[in-house]
């Protein structure tokens, strides 16, 4: 009887020891490790004409939706109590807006006349 519950309780203990080691691999990556990520990527797989030709278009097509997940959700955030209207502005001269406007992460709205 002792032995089983021995082992019962050794089995227990490597099963959480199991899942506290493995726990940080299932969380979301940060901010800082997605953009070293996207980087370091880029670096390794383009020359430096390729770098220097990139768009925004054309960057969109080489980042995961992970990656945008993160970075259109970490990069500015805010923690509020109460309900907010958060107003994103930006010059009229940028020709091509933040790729998460309309995403379902925020809502734009027309300028005001």
């Amino acid at each position: 009887m002792k032995n089983g519950k021995l082992r019962l309780y050794a089995v227990a203990l490597v099963l959480a020891l199991a899942s506290a080691f493995c726990s940080p691999a299932l969380a979301e990556p940060s901010l800082k490790e997605t953009m070293d990520n996207i980087v370091t990527r880029f670096y390794a797989d383009m020359d430096q004409e390729a770098l220097s030709s990139l768009t925004h278009d054309s960057v969109l097509t080489l980042i995961t939706e992970e990656e945008q997940e993160v970075l259109s959700t970490k990069y500015w955030f805010l923690n509020v109590n109460v309900p907010v209207v958060v107003s994103v502005i930006r010059n009229v001269d940028q020709p091509v807006g933040p790729f998460w406007l309309g995403q379902g992460v925020a809502t734009p709205c027309r300028r005001p006349t």
